[in-house]
């Protein structure tokens, strides 16, 4: 037959057949269900015979060419010469039929093997297994020379193969037999066509059984009232149908909630090459990273330091020329990076409010200037709205952060996405600077520049008083680090090559170098390594002559090669590439939240095709858009539209949507891993940095050079590892940056020291050789988690008492090993120690939240991952025993394929998906070594340990722990009846029978989920935990540490990756920004405190620091700190006039 597409009938290439009808009556024929049950038919009977003529084997004509998308089907049996024959079947629009395919068995019996439903235009071509049989004389010449035993063997296999030869095909109407099975007149569906394809829709999707659908009315009522009964009972069932189903969601997305709290593993920046699109502020757009439209109002917004805001404070200099953006984030707020749902800062990237701010207490201006308080992300979906109820913090005249009197009426809502409800926390501003090097950033010119300098130019003419005085100090002490910052910005937009110092500037005079690798061009998708030998001027154009790799089999030199045919290839002798591939971002579908890339069978999403390019694109899963083809054949368009802004409404690009018309989605393919690529799974972009060096010319990808950018400022040149030695010499400088390269050199607290030596123990007493395992502890900070405002009005209600916050510190260790003289981060674990000073259910409890590794860890004798991270847990265990610690909660939760915890972008052999028993046991393992070491009394599930559970108020609530969600919702706090109507609702007791019984049933349920550790009393009296506290924008949380490395590519798919992304950490961490005055009491670092910032400089200082309280800061109209008020009665702010 002719080439054909899917579900495409060809009636041309249509074979010609004798057919008999058999005439009826006829015996009734059969087939069978099973052993025990037959089903008889009649119905009219056809036999067709086909003459298979075949004289030679002709030419065939070439095939036309598949079209794009289509599957061609595996090439049927046929024997030499024979037919490939189709069978073709197709239903017209609203018929339905059943087809059976099988053969002819004896005494009228049909044996299937087949059956499929065709309805509404579905068509199908089936490809037919043929095979000829011998004739009568074939037969017999073929086993004239067998033995007797042997031809009677032949002969009864040859009449069984006649017996079974005859092909069968079986049509079965499905309306006739829907009409006798509900007890229906014939004909009775005929025109019923809406009907008939919901009777048709349960029955084959949902499973329900005919009896609840079948009329059970007196046999003598009219057609008319049988049918509406049957119509009534596919009303009741679609309902309950619906309410399974919403129910199903609930539960799938709370299990979402528990695997990727918030969908923190977002697609970062859009589908670009790693540009960065920002959001929707107000009434415009801040596009890449250009800065708002008009500068924030510094002295009206205040700050509070929340139990999740992990970010930094900001950096001590800010101005709206800079290429930075100040951000409101709502601590849990959800926002994300394009079509993710993600606080990757914690409170930092994504979230609640846009550029406009949140609104005010009365509907007026957001706290960061007018705006209209949108939600945002960076291209972000599904941001948090504030409540209508949420009492937000009222705003001070003066800077202020880390206020200790968080309002308790904070509240995050997404009710509609069934997402997690945030908890009573304020918000605090976080200034990130949105730039990346080297990923293809698109920067934007600010496309407000006039209209700030004329807002300026009325500042300055009209503006009277202490307002504008500040804002003309703060122009001019920031006018010469934003000049430079613009020029820096502007050249990372697109150059990507850090040349040496004395080389041309002109890439085409200074790619080739000769002795340096290089791809050439074969064809046009062919790139071979060679190294350049000599170039030479011709016709005023450069020509190389180069070299093939391997050289020992390619003697012969290629002369004129032209520039264009030619690209750079990295000199490190393990790379000689060019392309360096970076991890793909996730993606989520913006209806049920889950990660498109979760398994490598889903290969492609869909979105809508015309509004990609604005953003306001949908992008759902292969599995939302069936559901939403059912409720579309189900409940119409109304049902539909009605589904769609139920899940659209929390999404930016849905806020407004009220409609989605099905049509308009298309398959977009999934980026996946080239073929026999050697990159990052899912990988799709490239990496385009490139330095030079200053000694042999060569040319470096940053990865794979350790190139730290920052590290070479002030003109100091980049040497590779080869020239380094011979042209660099050791200064005091110089060894200070390199101290930003060594783990060894973080500041090491107490914890960290006990675990690091007790970890050398364990190793040592192993017998396992290795580099020294450095332990840090790189974010420790007093936090407060907040119960659920609606659990706490409701215990208020009862007239009980339960704590409104919950204060612990939460820590953060990252574990170290050299490799090849660089540091590798092999382990990060993130946890929450809730003190003795912290209210019950929550004292003396600690919570492991995260922790995470990579397969680098090296030693002799090798795989012995499992010890190093056990001896990285008991030893913590040991610490916390020693401190007073009594309990330890464990949740267990692998990551799903695709996704991370907090390291980025791991090896290929970490992206299976781990098995929930298999972490268990490796927990247990951990648990059973603390138990040999007398550091753990017992372990076991929740429900052990709940057992005798009397009131929920005895289940602790740790944050961003799945009992936040499930508490509240066993006394039913999350009911969308409660949220419309919660003083009439029925107050549950924490201690009722029923809620009691209720939680544990789901610590039932949960039990592999959980595990309990009760700790040992200590030897002697607790200790008391002095460590410092230690605070980094980078690792004060996991969103915040898997953010930043999602955003710069800090990849740890490759040891060069881990070392190079290690590199970077170690860096960041070494410079974080210092606050405060010299002399700070607190050791210049933000500790969660209350702090005041200057108007003019942007630092930030301790209020006790400068003798500043809450309440004097609530008088206040502005600040200037005494640098800046020494400068400006100096006139040393007035140099160099007014801003850009």
């Amino acid at each position: 037959p002719p080439a054909r597409s899917r579900g495409e009938i060809h009636t041309s290439g249509a074979i010609h057949t004798i057919c008999r009808r058999v005439a009826e009556p006829v015996a009734p024929m059969s087939f069978a269900l099973d052993a025990a049950t037959r089903v008889s038919f009649t119905g009219e009977r056809f036999v067709h015979a086909y003459l298979a003529h075949q004289f030679g084997d002709p030419p065939s004509p070439p095939p036309s060419p598949p079209p794009p998308n289509w599957r061609s089907p595996p090439a049927p049996c046929t024997s030499s010469g024979a037919s490939v024959l189709m069978l073709g079947a197709r239903a017209r629009q609203f018929s339905s039929f059943m087809l059976l395919l099988g053969r002819m068995g004896p005494a009228g019996t049909f044996e299937q093997k087949h059956a499929l439903i065709l309805q509404n235009k579905d068509a199908v071509d089936i490809p037919l297994m043929l095979e000829a049989l011998p004739s009568a004389t074939e037969f017999r010449d073929a086993i004239s020379s067998l033995s007797p035993e042997q031809q009677r063997f032949a002969k009864a296999y040859r009449a069984m193969q006649l017996e079974g030869s005859v092909f069968g095909i079986l049509v079965i109407q499905l309306k006739p037999q829907l009409e006798a099975l509900l007890k229906l007149p014939h004909d009775a569906l005929t025109k019923e066509i809406a009907l008939t394809q919901q009777l048709l829709d349960l029955f084959i999707q949902y499973q329900i059984p005919s009896d609840l659908l079948t009329y059970a009315g007196p046999a003598s009522a009219s057609p008319e009232e049988k049918l509406e009964a049957v119509r009534g009972h596919v009303a009741a069932i679609y309902k309950m149908v619906e309410a399974a189903k919403e129910g199903e969601l609930h539960a799938a997305r709370q299990q979402a909630m528990m695997e990727q709290p918030f969908h923190e593993y977002a697609e970062s920046f859009g589908d670009t090459s790693a540009g960065f699109s920002l959001f929707q502020c107000g009434e415009a757009s801040a596009m890449s990273a250009s800065p708002p439209d008009s500068p924030p109002r510094r002295n009206a917004r205040s700050i509070q330091r929340t139990a999740s805001s992990a970010s930094a404070a900001p950096p001590p200099r800010h101005s709206a020329a800079q290429k930075r953006v100040q951000m409101p984030v709502a601590a849990c707020a959800a926002g994300g990076m394009e079509g993710s749902s993600n606080i990757l800062m914690g409170g930092g990237f994504g979230g609640g409010g846009g550029f406009g701010g949140f609104p005010g207490l009365d509907g007026g201006p957001g706290l960061l200037g007018a705006g209209t308080g949108v939600g945002f992300g960076l291209q972000g979906s599904s941001p948090w709205v504030p409540s209508a109820q949420s009492g937000l913090q009222r705003k001070t005249k003066v800077k202020q952060r880390g206020r200790e009197n968080i309002q308790p009426g904070l509240a995050w809502s997404s009710r509609q996405g069934d997402q997690r409800t945030a908890l009573a926390e304020g918000t605090r501003f976080s200034r990130i600077r949105l730039k990346l090097k080297g990923v293809a950033p698109t920067l934007a010119p600010s496309r407000s520049r006039d209209r700030k300098k004329k807002a300026r130019a009325d500042d300055d003419d009209g503006g009277r008083g202490e307002k504008a005085d500040i804002k003309r100090l703060r122009r001019q002490i920031s006018q010469k680090s934003t000049q430079d910052e613009e020029e820096e910005m502007a050249q990372a937009g697109m150059d990507q090559y850090r040349v040496a110092p004395g080389r041309p500037a002109s890439l085409e005079l200074n790619k080739f170098e000769v002795g340096s690798w290089v791809e050439h061009r074969e064809d046009a998708s062919t790139w071979r390594l060679a190294i350049v030998r000599s170039q030479q001027q011709a016709g005023g154009q450069l020509q190389y002559t180069i070299q093939l790799e391997p050289v020992e089999q390619n003697r012969h030199k290629q002369t004129g090669v032209p520039h264009a045919d030619l690209r750079m290839a990295c000199s490190h002798p393990e790379c000689k590439k060019h392309a360096l591939h970076l991890a793909a971002l996730p993606l989520f579908c913006d209806r049920c939240r889950k990660a498109l890339m979760s398994t490598p069978q889903q290969r492609v999403y869909f979105q809508e095709k015309e509004a990609v390019e604005s953003g306001q694109s949908l992008r759902l899963c292969s599995t939302c858009v069936g559901s939403l083809r059912a409720e579309l054949k189900s409940k119409g368009q109304a049902g539909l539209d009605a589904e769609v802004q139920k899940f659209t409404r929390d999404l930016p690009q849905g806020a407004d949507r009220q409609s989605l018309v099905l049509e308009t989605l298309e398959e977009t393919a999934l980026p996946q891993r080239a073929e026999n690529s050697d990159a990052p799974i899912l990988s799709t972009d490239i990496d385009t940095r490139w330095a030079q060096c200053a000694g042999c010319f060569k040319w470096w990808h940053w990865v794979c050079a350790m190139y730290v950018e920052t590290q070479y400022k002030n003109g100091r040149p980049f040497y590779c590892r080869g020239c380094a030695p011979k042209h660099e010499r050791l200064s005091d400088e110089l060894q200070s940056l390199l101290e930003n390269n060594d783990a060894t050199k973080l500041t090491q607290i107490p914890m960290g020291e006990f675990i690091e030596e007790q970890v050398r123990s364990d190793l040592e007493e192993a017998k396992i050789d290795c580099t020294p395992i450095t332990i840090r502890i790189v974010s420790s900070l007093l936090m407060n988690s907040y119960t659920p405002e609606r659990l706490v009005e409701h215990q208020q209600a009862l007239g009980e008492s339960y704590p409104r916050e919950f204060p612990y510190k939460s820590k953060a260790l990252l574990a170290f090993q050299k490799r090849d003289g660089l540091d590798v981060c092999l382990f990060a674990l993130y946890v929450q120690e809730y003190g003795s000073d912290c209210p019950e259910p929550n004292k003396n409890r600690v919570y492991i939240s995260y922790l995470d590794s990579v397969r680098y860890f090296e030693s002799e004798p090798m795989g012995h991952r499992s010890t190093v991270y056990h001896s990285i847990l008991v030893a913590y265990l040991q610490w916390t025993r020693m401190l007073g610690f009594k309990y330890v909660h464990i949740w267990v939760e692998p990551p799903k394929s695709g996704d991370e915890y907090i390291f980025f972008a791991r090896s290929d052999q970490q992206r299976k998906p781990m098995k929930r028993e298999k972490l268990r046991e490796w927990y247990k393992g951990m648990l059973d070594k603390a138990k040999a070491k007398n550091v753990v009394e017992h372990y076991g599930t929740m429900h052990d340990m709940f057992n005798g559970l009397k009131s929920l108020a005895e289940i602790p609530l740790f944050h961003g722990d799945q009992w936040e969600i499930t508490v509240p919702s066993l006394l039913g706090l999350d009911d969308e009846e409660y949220v419309s109507a919660p003083k009439s609702n029925k107050l549950v007791r924490m201690d009722s029978k029923d809620v009691v019984q209720k939680a544990q049933q789901e610590m039932q349920h949960l039990k592999r989920h959980f595990l309990v550790a009760v700790l040992r009393d200590p030897d002697l009296s607790p200790m008391k935990d002095n460590d410092p506290v230690i605070s980094t924008d980078l690792t004060d949380s996991r969103q915040t540490f898997l953010g930043q490395c999602q955003m710069c590519h800090w990849q740890f798919n490759t040891l060069r990756h881990a070392q190079y992304s290690t590199r970077m950490i170690l860096n960041h961490i070494h410079n974080k920004p210092s606050y405060c005055v010299e002399d700070c009491q607190r050791g210049r670092v933000e500790d969660g405190s209350f702090m005041v910032g200057c108007d003019v400089c942007d630092n930030w200082y301790h209020g006790d620091c400068v003798g500043i309280s809450k309440d004097e800061a609530n008088t206040m109209d502005s600040y200037l700190c005494a640098r800046c008020r020494a400068l400006d009665e100096s006139g040393g702010l007035d140099e160099g006039g007014g801003g850009s």
